[in-house]
């Protein structure tokens, strides 16, 4: 296999260069290696805060028991689950009190889709707004032309 300027097949700079990573990773990587073998090359758990809820509550505990009983059940009106309706289960289930928008990756991790509820007013006349939009929308569409 041909190298481009000069570099050895298997050196820190082409397996850099070959991988789209710094020479310093794969020097820590030669390391790892050398130290503690292919098992030192694992990937290691993520730093950071460990989960509020713990791994059965969110993935066996929250979706079936709960969610599943709908939205109602919790004393909300309609049958939609919004990230806020969420976190106030789970608030209330487990004590547990999370952002909005980590409310959404928990249930993007479980599979469920985040919905939003239809905002309309119960006193809405579908007849006029059918009529505006085949009627006055094409005229004012016209006008703009």
């Amino acid at each position: 296999m041909p190298t481009s300027s000069n570099k050895k097949v298997g050196s820190k700079p082409l397996v850099a260069e070959a991988l789209g990573v710094s020479e310093g990773a794969v020097s820590q990587w030669m390391n790892k290696a050398r130290e503690g073998g292919k098992e030192a090359l694992k990937t290691s758990p993520r730093p950071g805060r460990p989960p509020k809820l713990s791994e059965k509550q969110r993935t066996e505990e929250l979706p079936p028991p709960l969610l599943e009983e709908g939205p109602e059940r919790f004393g909300f009106r309609g049958e939609v689950w919004t990230r806020k309706r969420v976190r106030k289960v789970i608030k209330e289930e487990f004590g547990v009190e999370y952002d909005v928008s980590q409310v959404g990756r928990i249930l993007d991790q479980i599979g469920w889709s985040r919905q939003k509820p239809d905002h309309r007013s119960n006193r809405r006349d579908e007849q006029a707004i059918k009529e505006w939009k085949e009627e006055e929308w094409p005229r004012i569409k016209k006008s703009r032309d």
